[in-house]
């Protein structure tokens, strides 16, 4: 990560360990809406009702499995599956927007938003969320569908989305940093120039496997920010930090106020943790 890094449009920036938009330190007050919860007619409602709390930023994955449930079927993106009309909503409602492409999600969500199709071919399966080409290849192939939808979106193309993630609490998986690197350069390839992030808990080994160089890295707190905040080295090396807690069913969660810290250059030097056996 870079002291400065930057949307290139007027979007919210990051500069010496803030969030800064038109010159003015930021702050992201953000909820989680996932629009594959919620059906359409009741999208802006629910954008709404953000508002009313006072957010000024939502936050949706994208589920892989909503929008391509079959191998021989190219992803659909109309009807209740139109991730497009639900960002420009909530442009629309005055929200910047931080997307979660995954593509694997978590989110209390189906095989983690990935295709039960995948589990078919041996190779892939033994390969889920590590850089095995097999699966790499399907990856690909869905983010050559979805990203042009999110890139448009951008800041950058007078849209509002301001941040994208690369995969999702990586490290409570694994340890498969081209994994990483590949998601996050393929999402680069395809347009994506607004800053990326990762998000993982707070443990030293969780972060260890989740972080990557040149990228943003996050802190999930969950439900117990303060005993989470205390034991987190990310807090305790004066690392960037953020507070994520996404919501579920549908719901709007409670805003969780996003405020980073003190800016680091390094990759923290702790043990290697081992990859974890595929079966």
């Amino acid at each position: 990560m870079t002291e400065t890094q930057s949307s290139p449009a007027a979007g919210v920036t990051i500069d010496g360990g803030r969030f800064v938009r038109d010159g003015k330190p930021h702050q992201l007050i953000s909820g989680a809406l996932h629009y594959f919860r919620v059906p359409p007619a009741l999208w802006a409602d629910r954008l709404q009702r953000l508002v009313a709390m006072g957010c000024n930023t939502v936050e949706t994955y994208v589920a892989w499995n909503f929008h391509q449930p079959w191998r021989d079927r190219a992803p659909s993106f109309d009807g209740d599956r139109d991730l497009g009309a639900f960002l420009d909503l909530a442009a629309a409602a005055g929200l910047d927007v931080l997307v979660r492409p995954g593509p694997y999600i978590c989110a209390e969500w189906e095989f983690g938003g990935l295709p039960s199709w995948l589990l078919a071919d041996p190779a892939v399966r033994r390969g889920l969320r590590t850089s095995e080409p097999g699966y790499q290849d399907q990856v690909d192939r869905w983010f050559d569908a979805l990203v042009p939808v999110i890139a448009e979106r951008q800041v950058s193309r007078e849209g509002r989305v301001i941040g994208v993630q690369v995969e999702n609490e990586y490290g409570s998986f694994g340890n498969d940093p081209v994994h990483l690197r590949h998601l996050r350069d393929r999402l680069i390839e395809l347009g994506i120039d607004v800053w990326l992030f990762t998000s993982d808990g707070p443990g030293r080994l969780w972060l260890q496997g989740g972080m990557i160089d040149d990228t943003l890295a996050t802190i999930n707190f969950g439900s117990r920010q303060e005993s989470a905040s205390r034991r987190s080295p990310s807090c305790e090396r004066d690392s960037r930090r953020c507070a994520w807690n996404s919501g579920t069913a549908g719901s709007i969660t409670s805003a969780v106020i996003i405020t980073p810290g003190p800016a680091t250059t390094r990759r923290p030097s702790w043990p290697a943790c081992s990859q974890p056996a595929v079966r």
